[in-house]
């Protein structure tokens, strides 16, 4: 998938659910998505690939699962703290 800056990044509930519950603000997830290293991570729901932007935010290791959507924004699913 290009990386696109501009892209609009949505957040699922569930996800929305996730970011409150780590402490993480949406601008910080956003910012992981648009400069975190990402990798694969198989098919979405509806045969979309689906993919984990990985990124540290104060000091704790965050992993971003998400889709792109037939509309051309990023839609966040999961919200993930990583384990060191």
């Amino acid at each position: 998938m290009p990386r696109n800056e501009r892209r609009p990044v949505e957040f699922s509930v569930h996800a929305k659910d996730r970011l409150d519950l780590r402490g993480v603000e949406e601008d910080e997830a956003r910012a992981i998505v648009r400069t975190g290293a990402w990798r694969p991570d198989g098919v979405g729901r509806f045969g979309e690939p689906k993919w984990i932007a990985h990124g540290s935010i104060r000091g704790q290791w965050i992993d971003i699962v998400f889709v792109e959507t037939t509309m051309g924004t990023i839609e966040v699913l999961w919200v993930l703290t990583v384990t060191v």
